[in-house]
């Protein structure tokens, strides 16, 4: 009987297994299950820039448009670094399109405007590019917005506000290099 019960255990589980790569399957986007970038863990430094391949016009409007979002948004980011270093209770949120408090809601969070720029300029970027410079550019914009949300997440990005509740705690935490280094 135990051996059995074991085989339908075995049997469930793989029934999971299959239903949920088939669930992760109909999910994934059809380009990266493709060509394996859904896969792609590369890190920024093994991205060769001076190895790549421009195939599309550069000068074209929308290649322009990306260009300037992508420029903006480091300038703005490099903005909260200089803020974050001159002072370490500094907000930064705008900077990086976070709303306030009051603006949010825990039904359903609000469509971060940076991110959704960041997004298209990444993918009018992509569409310059040769196969193999395009799989980098690709990979280079996974990593420019996980570091995004990685930021704006982390648990010492939001400033102390003097007298709210949580702001002492708030204020020591941003106080700590290692939070600092992170948020940099």
């Amino acid at each position: 009987e135990a051996d059995v019960a074991s085989k339908q255990n075995s049997a469930g589980s793989l029934a999971r297994r299959m239903v949920l790569i088939g669930a992760i399957g109909a999910a994934a986007p059809p380009a990266a299950l493709s060509i394996g970038l859904a896969q792609d863990f590369r890190p920024l430094e093994s991205i060769d820039s001076t190895k790549r391949v421009i195939t599309g016009d550069m000068n074209s409007e929308s290649a322009q448009k990306a260009i300037k979002i992508i420029k903006d948004t480091r300038d703005r980011v490099q903005s909260a670094v200089e803020k974050l270093d001159a002072d370490r209770e500094a907000d930064f949120a705008r900077e990086f399109a976070v709303p306030p408090p009051s603006q949010q809601s825990n039904f359903q969070p609000p469509v971060n405007t940076d991110v959704k720029d960041l997004r298209w300029a990444s993918a009018q970027i992509d569409g310059l590019m040769d196969g193999t410079t395009k799989a980098d550019t690709e990979r280079v914009g996974r990593i420019l917005i996980s570091a995004f949300y990685k930021t704006i997440n982390d648990t010492s990005f939001r400033a102390p506000v003097f007298g709210e509740q949580g702001w002492i705690g708030q204020s020591a935490r941003r106080a700590e290099p290692e939070n600092v280094k992170r948020l940099r």
